[in-house]
């Protein structure tokens, strides 16, 4: 497992910090002018021949440097390929079911990445072991010196940084790699750090992620608003008032997401062997959403909840959630009336909680799982008995002086 950390470049002189402006402008353009010719082939390479290489060495590049530009350009176009290819599949999904208007919706979108040639504005320079040198010690006040050589700057040139907590704890989980990503004012250094094996025994444990509330677990658990008062609700609010570009839009993405990470550093996992968290993806795709919602990055609440439970071990499984805030994790009755915003109140057995919680419980729960005829027959207006596997049938048959006959 690869895990990184990030540190300031403010502590080199300007003289250096010049350099490392002049050489990220100058990959930039490589980088810039490779994409402009790989993007006209139909099979992207992984790397540039020698003739490519050459017409970026005339840039001012290392051969050396040139070789890295070309390889992160063929890797960024066929990245894109990779998207352009799910969309084309996603046009043919939609022309077989019929849906001819979310098809010519797509079709447009695609047609508008076929033209858009990609153009890279805020760099990161991946440097592998060919380019720099890493000593980590104290000397003149430093935590360690960064040398980076083979870029067509003359001499190697010696960046000092300080370590930081995040560093740190990285550097005891595993070993530090001989390869950075550079930008304008940080950098990014890389760990490879042992997989940690999976636990088998424990309990399971279900999260419900939300706007109002970041995280929400079945053993009660909930995010709480940080020592300043915010919680997630406020950061995304304050967040819609910002002009989207600007310096005060970026600080409160940054509130973002340190506030994820730290309500999700105050999940205890002692004793918890599985984390079931539900399967979101193209949420907001063809909707239209306010802008406080936009801001709500729920990707990023899972990448955080996945790499917190890799480094202690816990397995995490995708679950389905529709319906499971409308199930009763009591009794097991589903029904759409039963949420009604944060409140959840079963018309059934009266029972009653945050409904966030109540769908955590229901997502711990191994339910039985729906197949596509028989989802068709739920009814979540009129309700419906879900049961979890094994116990009971899904949908009971007749219902007759509140007693269950199958």
């Amino acid at each position: 497992m690869i895990k990184s950390s990030k540190v300031t470049l403010k502590f080199a002189n300007k003289g250096k910090q010049e350099k490392i402006h002049h050489f990220l402008d100058l990959y930039k353009d490589a980088m810039n002018a490779a994409m402009a010719d790989l993007w006209e082939l139909s099979i992207v390479p992984s790397k540039l021949n020698k003739t490519a290489t050459d017409k970026l060495v005339l840039l001012g590049l290392s051969a050396r440097a040139a070789q890295a530009a070309g390889k992160q350009a063929s890797g960024v176009v066929r990245g894109i390929r990779r998207k352009q290819a799910k969309a084309q599949y996603r046009i043919k999904r939609l022309s077989e079911e019929n849906k001819r208007k979310l098809a010519r919706k797509a079709e447009r979108l695609y047609a508008a990445t076929l033209s858009n040639r990609p153009v890279i504005e805020n760099i990161k320079a991946e440097l592998d072991e060919r380019f720099v040198k890493i000593e980590l010690s104290d000397v003149n006040s430093f935590d360690g010196w960064l040398t980076i050589g083979s870029i067509g700057l003359g001499r190697g040139l010696p960046i000092p940084f300080k370590l930081t907590k995040h560093f740190n704890k990285m550097l005891t989980y595993g070993t530090l790699k001989n390869c950075i990503r550079l930008s304008y004012d940080s950098v990014t250094f890389m760990f490879d750090i042992p997989d940690t094996p999976c636990r088998i025994e424990g309990t399971v444990v279900g999260i419900d992620v939300g706007k109002s509330t970041c995280i929400s677990c079945s053993t009660g658990i909930t995010s709480t608003p940080n020592k300043h008062g915010h919680d997630l609700n406020s950061i995304l609010a304050k967040m819609s008032s910002k002009k989207k570009g600007s310096r005060a839009f970026e600080r409160c993405a940054k509130h973002r997401t340190n506030y994820v990470n730290w309500s999700i550093n105050q999940l205890d996992l002692v004793g918890v062997k599985q984390l079931n968290v539900e399967r979101i993806y193209d949420m907001r795709r063809n909707k239209r959403t306010s802008r406080m919602l936009s801001h709500w990055k729920y990707t990023e609440i899972f990448g955080k909840l996945g790499s917190y439970c890799a480094e202690r071990g816990v397995l995490v499984v995708t679950v389905n959630p529709a319906h499971t805030s409308q199930r009763c994790s009591q009794c097991g009755w589903t029904r759409k009336c039963n949420r009604k915003g944060k409140r959840f109140s079963c018309d059934r057995c009266g029972y009653a909680a945050d409904a966030d919680l109540n769908a955590s419980r229901n997502i711990a729960l191994p339910l039985t799982v729906f197949t596509p005829k028989q989802r068709l027959r739920l009814n979540n207006r009129t309700g419906f008995y879900w049961f979890v596997e094994g116990q009971a049938p899904i949908v009971p048959a007749v219902i007759k002086h509140d007693t269950i006959i199958y």
